[in-house]
């Protein structure tokens, strides 16, 4: 039988895990969305600069701006790299995890993960707490209600902003 250890061990990885991987999918589907207003404002801008002056021009060019202004800031391709390498050391340590419980392995993998913990990025607190209810929901831990009550307007702005984090206190 697995120690307690063993399974608080393995299940904050998998937290660790499904978080990475959920950040990861974020940070791929913004660097392809951001593209694409980026490809059409900039055809546009260019058709309409061979026409005449006009509104629709300094629309388009600053549509261009913007959205180059959010990809820079996000630099979502560079985020993307981090994410599936962190995810992919956190998928193999539950590899680990899940190969053997013994006191050795189990201190092994915690030392691995606290190293991946310090060197990880600082971590959103909505994503963490939707990826532990998802986590606790795949595992049968509870009924149909999360643990930790995630608002709509939270998971909307999950990956952007830490916003109401002091609402993410564990239901009854």
């Amino acid at each position: 039988m697995k120690n307690q250890e063993h399974n608080d061990l393995l299940f904050q990885v998998r937290i660790s895990s499904c978080y990475h991987a959920r950040r990861l999918f974020f940070f791929q589907v913004l660097g392809r969305w951001t593209n694409v207003p980026l490809l059409l404002l900039g055809a546009g801008t260019a058709a309409l600069a061979v026409q005449d002056g006009s509104p629709w021009i300094f629309g388009s060019g600053l549509g261009i701006a913007l959205v180059s202004v959010l990809k820079l800031v996000f630099a979502p391709e560079v985020k993307v790299v981090r994410h599936a390498e962190l995810h992919q050391d956190y998928m193999a340590l539950v590899r680990q995890l899940y190969a053997s419980s013994s006191r050795k392995t189990v201190k092994a993998v915690m030392e691995e993960y606290m190293d991946l913990e310090f060197q990880a990025p600082t971590g959103k607190a909505v994503v963490w707490a939707l990826c532990r209810n998802t986590l606790i929901r795949t595992m049968d831990l509870v009924g149909k209600k999360d643990p930790f009550a995630v608002a709509w307007w939270q998971r909307l702005t999950a990956h952007f902003f830490d916003l109401g984090i002091h609402r993410l206190a564990k239901e009854d």
